[in-house]
């Protein structure tokens, strides 16, 4: 028998796929705040776009209102789980409220 047969294998397989290198972190560094700038943008632009049409109305029920509303609230809570921080889920609502 071989001597190389004989050797316990102890450790995990190793490749290239596990290496973090620099470059790497630097690219998800800048597609998170991408990410979360978009989220802010997104909030703004259903806060501007809703407070142009809160007005409509069906039989006094403001539907337009509602409908934004509950908009903003789906996407603070997908924010929430796609980013998976608390900034993922408040900034849209920072966005709508300052718009």
């Amino acid at each position: 028998m071989s001597e190389a047969a004989e050797l316990p294998v102890t450790g995990a397989a190793y490749s290239l796929l596990c290496v973090d290198g620099g470059q790497t972190r630097q690219r998800r560094e800048v597609g998170t705040v991408a990410a979360y700038v978009a989220l802010f943008v997104l909030g703004v632009m259903e806060g501007l776009i809703g407070s142009f049409q809160y007005s409509h109305t069906v039989g006094g029920v403001p539907v337009a209102s509602l409908a934004f509303c509950a908009l903003i609230l789906a996407t603070s809570l997908l924010g929430r789980a796609g980013m998976g921080t608390v900034l993922g889920g408040v900034l849209p609502a920072i966005g709508w409220m300052a718009a």
